[in-house]
């Protein structure tokens, strides 16, 4: 019995293999999966490194800006923008140039273009020294570097492209006034009352350095479009009639390039030239009179009426009868025959160039 059931299932076997091998396709074959493929895309990466120690000599000319492209695919035309910040974050679009402080402002010249910079590859750049320093500015400062400002480039980072260090501003180095002479117009080189500047470090031409007196701007000597009236050492300025300064007061002279004073300031009193004395009656300048003689002082410039201004002779004021822009007239005042001085005086100072000398005659 048992030797029918295995015979049956053996034949069962066979039936089920003869089928199976005369039904074409009725089988699948096994296949080996493909693996994924995967799309590698190559972008440019733009990073920007300032100098570990950034020095800062006197005579040093730039800073140097290392631009480097640590992707796989070149960057092509983008902008580099230097700006001061003081926050050491900036938004990635061009930044803009102002006189006057704002955040992130660009520096004046500090936006560069870089045509073609391969991956891989670096490239410095150089900005100029001085920076200029916009009105305004905070202490505190950095100067920043971003890297294709103007986002023409697809990157694989965007959050890598600035660079921070920061940023000294130091005080330029004061010119030195040493003195100032008042010339007469008679000594003068050009006709004008002339305030001949000593000192150190006016350089050799005056470029955009201007000459202050006070609130007046005063021209330096010129000839031919040369001013022959600036050298390191000393300057020639003018006090022009048409700049209308009055005399007899005190004015801050000093050095000035555009709204920056760059000099010390020195008190100017700016004097009269006294030019002389007539007689009402004479013909020309004299030296000498007799007591109650009527007389005519001649100065440059008077202002156009008295005010506290007074006239002396030797040891006593005397009276005004006239007083012009163009002359004084007094009396020859009652004083002893002999040698005296003759000024004028402003609040009591004398505010005379030269004090005249005179001889009282006897009567």
């Amino acid at each position: 019995m048992k030797r029918m059931k295995y015979g049956v299932c053996l034949v069962s076997m066979m039936l089920l293999l003869a089928a199976t091998h005369h039904l074409p396709g009725q089988t699948q074959a096994l296949q080996r999966a493909k693996p994924p493929t995967f799309k590698v895309q190559l972008k440019p990466d733009l990073q920007v490194a300032f100098p570990r120690v950034l020095h800062r000599p006197i005579l040093m000319r730039s800073i140097r800006l290392t631009v480097r492209n640590t992707g796989n695919a070149p960057a092509k035309k983008f902008f580099v923008d230097f700006i001061l910040s003081t926050d050491q974050k900036a938004p990635l679009q061009y930044a803009t140039f102002s006189k006057t402080w704002h955040e992130d402002v660009l520096v004046k010249g500090g936006r560069m273009h870089i045509d073609h910079l391969a991956a891989g590859a670096s490239r410095v750049i150089n900005l100029p020294l001085p920076i200029f320093k916009p009105k305004g500015t905070p202490k505190i400062v950095f100067l920043g570097a971003v890297a294709d400002s103007g986002k023409a480039v697809a990157e694989s980072n965007e959050a890598n492209n600035m660079a921070f260090t920061p940023q000294d501003f130091p005080a330029p180095k004061l010119i030195n006034i040493t003195g100032v002479h008042q010339t007469t117009i008679m000594g003068s080189d050009t006709g004008n009352i002339e305030l001949h500047i000593a000192g150190t470090g006016f350089g050799a031409t005056p470029g955009t350095k201007t000459v202050k007196l006070g609130s007046h701007t005063i021209p330096v000597e010129e000839y031919n479009g040369n001013f022959v009236g600036w050298t390191n050492t000393w300057i020639n300025a003018l006090v022009l009639d048409n700049l209308h300064i009055p005399y007899g007061q005190t004015y801050g002279l000093r050095i000035v390039n555009g709204t920056q004073t760059v000099s010390n300031t020195v008190q100017v009193l700016l004097k009269l030239d006294f030019e002389g004395i007539m007689l009402h009656n004479g013909n020309g300048l004299t030296w000498q009179a007799h007591p109650g003689d009527i007389l005519w002082l001649y100065a440059y410039k008077l202002p156009p009426s008295q005010g506290n201004w007074t006239v002396h002779f030797g040891p006593q004021t005397v009276p005004v009868t006239s007083w012009t822009t163009q002359k004084i007239v007094v009396t020859c005042p009652s004083l002893p025959p002999g040698n005296i001085k003759v000024w004028i005086a402003k609040n009591g100072v004398d505010v005379c160039l030269s004090k005249y000398n005179f001889q009282i005659l006897p009567q």
